[in-house]
């Protein structure tokens, strides 16, 4: 079921609204918070990648792999090796 189906709303129309009132399409939202979540776990845990992709609702972790590059412009495992010691440092 879509976010918009469970409020009953137009998809196309809650979209408009939400980027409307965000300045974000709903989509990039999604992904964005799902990324920071992945962050999160990444520097927190030594959870697999496959694993943190599916913790966070993407079941191919090959696409979680692409996303999370094109955004962070580094893969999952260059990002955790960058900045698991930052974190621990900081604890």
């Amino acid at each position: 079921m879509s976010i918009a189906e469970k409020f009953n709303y137009n998809r196309d129309y809650l979209s408009r609204m939400f980027k409307q009132h965000t300045g974000t399409n709903l989509q990039e939202y999604i992904h964005l918070n799902k990324l920071a979540k992945a962050k999160e776990l990444l520097t927190r845990t030594d959870q697999s990648v496959k694993d943190i992709a599916l913790a966070i609702g993407i079941h191919d972790e090959k696409y979680f792999m692409r996303m999370f590059k094109a955004h962070e412009k580094v893969t999952p495992t260059e990002y955790r090796k960058a900045y698991y010691r930052t974190y621990l440092n900081n604890a």
